[in-house]
């Protein structure tokens, strides 16, 4: 398995599919913020063990942004307010996530909501997932959200929450 010095080599690396990985759940969370290059991202469908989905966090993601540079401050935020650095939140450059979910995952990792630059998201197989939360309609780069084989999906964000965006709803 390459090791994330390997992986931070590959500094143009646009596009990065991982699916069906189990052994890599923990893994990729931890070790690919330095692929600020990435725009594309396909990621998921791990453990059917798993109760949430693995998506880095703002204090993991600022200890390896400071383990990798000299330079940078590893802060964190203990309360909900957060402002995004590049330097300590990893895929701030991402135009489109696909995500893939199994069973038990009831819940989007509110990292997501952080996700700016985000034109393109699919939500695909969160067979657990009931309602999206509120946050989505703070993506107001979001121009496309497509919802596949989410079959308990009760509740979408409220239409105040959506009416920041035009994007098309595939569900």
């Amino acid at each position: 398995m390459a090791n994330s010095d390997e992986l931070c080599s590959l500094t143009s690396l646009q596009n990065l599919m991982i699916r069906g990985c189990p052994r890599l759940a923990d893994w990729w969370a931890e070790r690919l913020f330095c692929l600020a290059s990435l725009q594309i991202l396909t990621i998921g469908s791990f453990s059917e063990e798993l109760e949430y989905f693995p998506w880095p966090s703002t204090v993991s993601a600022a200890s390896a942004s400071a383990s990798t540079s000299s330079s940078v401050t590893a802060t964190t935020d203990v309360d909900t307010n957060y402002h995004p650095n590049p330097k300590q939140y990893p895929f701030m450059s991402l135009e489109s996530l696909t995500l893939y979910g199994w069973e038990r995952v009831k819940y989007l990792p509110d990292q997501l909501q952080h996700l700016t630059t985000l034109r393109d998201m699919s939500l695909l197989s969160f067979i657990g997932l009931e309602a999206l939360p509120e946050w989505l309609g703070n993506l107001s780069s979001l121009h496309s959200l497509n919802i596949w084989n989410c079959p308990n999906l009760m509740n979408l964000p409220n239409m105040e929450a959506m009416q920041h965006h035009s994007p098309i709803y595939d569900l």
